[in-house]
């Protein structure tokens, strides 16, 4: 429950700042590593760093072809090290993206119009943890 409600207050601060500034700080995203540290520590075992770095290579690659900013990818990577399931991963990424090209649907914008990504990482990320 813990982890739960610190990566949904991070996620809050991350859907402000990308909203308002089109970025996640590097410090934001610092400082929510740290705090996660006891928690990660808990979890950690062969299976668990095999995982995160399966996860942190598919968030990595998908950064690398534009899927995506480098504030989003932090974020992921952060939500992986405190929920370490590749498919809850993939699960965002999928549900977050489906929301992106509604979005693009809806408000019929050209492909250069920039939608902040954290929104639909944090509404993918409530709707299957929490629900």
């Amino acid at each position: 429950m813990m982890r739960i409600i610190l990566i949904s207050l991070f996620l809050v601060l991350a859907c402000y700042t990308d909203l308002r500034y089109r970025r996640v700080s590097n410090r934001s995203c610092f400082l929510m590593f740290v705090i996660s540290v006891p928690f990660i520590v808990q979890l950690i075992s062969v299976r668990y760093v095999i995982t995160v770095g399966l996860i942190f290579l598919i968030i990595f690659f998908a950064f690398k072809k534009g899927c995506f900013g480098g504030g989003d990818a932090k974020s992921l990577i952060l939500i992986s090290l405190l929920f370490p399931d590749p498919v809850l991963i993939i699960w965002i990424m999928f549900i977050s993206s489906v929301i992106v090209i509604v979005l693009f649907l809806l408000k019929r914008v050209g492909r250069d119009t920039q939608i902040p990504f954290m929104i639909p990482i944090s509404v993918s990320f409530w709707v299957l943890v929490c629900c």
